[in-house]
């Protein structure tokens, strides 16, 4: 007996087992098919990468009214034409009477001026004429007065002391060389410069006070070496001019000279 409560018990067991797993998959399964039957239909998104150029796509919209094609009417207008009535050429028979056109009428008139009368005159008879006398020419004396020679005042001086002035302080070119006073002294050639083959020409202007003194000293053209030039300016400063003179008298005068450093003097 307790064998077969136990044979019973474990089949009731089994078969609740079985009952419970097909109900379980009854119920699985219409609730797959109602989720199936009832989902919402979920939108389309196209995701593109940006590695790849996105395809170009094109939509066309059609109306669905057919738009009427339109037909153009050409109207054609004639002109209109008037009718005039045709002139009447052809000849009547009827005379046709000119106007006479009137006469010019020349009026004479004649002038209602009356002729000059002439009346004549009696010559009268000319008075003789008894003639003049002539009396004859006096003789005149006509003192003459000598005049005394006036001695003509002397000019002045004041243009030419003015221009002596102005010569002065003028500052006048000099194309020659001005007189020396004194013998030039000999060039001075910088040991320094000869040693280290220094040579050239240096262009000195030099400026003369009216007494033939040495005002000024300055370089138009250098020799290149600023040895050489400072050895020129000291060599002419130490020569000596006489004046140079207009008019008899000294002026400020300006000259050139070249001073030239040669190895092979």
């Amino acid at each position: 007996m307790l064998i077969l409560f136990n044979a019973n018990t474990n089949s009731w067991h089994l078969y609740l087992k079985v009952m419970k797993f097909i109900i379980f998959l009854i119920l699985s399964i219409s609730g797959h098919l109602t989720w199936l039957f009832y989902q919402p239909a979920t939108p389309l998104i196209l995701k593109l990468s940006t590695a790849q150029p996105a395809q170009r796509i094109a939509i066309n919209i059609v109306n669905s009214k057919m738009q009427q094609p339109t037909v153009e009417t050409q109207i054609q207008v004639q002109p209109v034409v008037k009718s005039t009535k045709a002139a009447n050429t052809q000849f009547s028979g009827k005379k046709i009477q000119l106007a006479a056109k009137p006469q010019e009428q020349i009026i004479t008139t004649k002038s209602a001026l009356s002729e000059p009368t002439i009346k004549q005159l009696n010559p009268v008879p000319d008075k003789p004429v008894s003639p003049k006398k002539v009396e004859p020419p006096t003789k005149v004396k006509l003192a003459i007065q000598q005049k005394k020679p006036t001695m003509a005042a002397p000019s002045s001086s004041a243009p030419v002391i003015a221009k002596q002035h102005s010569l002065k302080n003028q500052v006048i070119d000099v194309n020659t060389l001005p007189l020396f006073k004194a013998p030039r002294p000999a060039l001075n050639y910088p040991r320094r410069a000869k040693r280290r083959g220094y040579q050239g020409v240096a262009i000195l202007q030099i400026e003369l006070s009216e007494k033939g003194l040495i005002t000024n000293v300055k370089i138009l053209k250098s020799s290149g070496f600023a040895e050489l030039d400072k050895a020129a300016i000291g060599n002419v400063s130490k020569w000596q001019f006489h004046p140079v003179m207009r008019d008899s008298h000294g002026i400020k005068a300006r000259f050139s000279v070249p001073i030239e450093f040669s190895l092979r003097s």
